[in-house]
């Protein structure tokens, strides 16, 4: 995903007025860091159940 994500912003440089990619790169970028956080959720779950 983060792969994808660096390949439509450099189209994007060379391209700024590509609205669709425009979008589709903010979508991107929600979705990486929606997902990171759920992944620091589950990190943070997962050492309070280590210490029980």
């Amino acid at each position: 995903m983060e792969a994808k994500q660096f390949k439509l912003e450099e189209h994007l440089a060379s391209h700024p007025t590509d609205y669709t990619s425009v979008i589709s790169n903010e979508i991107l970028k929600s979705d990486i860091k929606r997902i990171e956080y759920s992944i620091k959720e589950l990190d943070k779950q997962m050492e309070l159940y280590a210490h029980d």
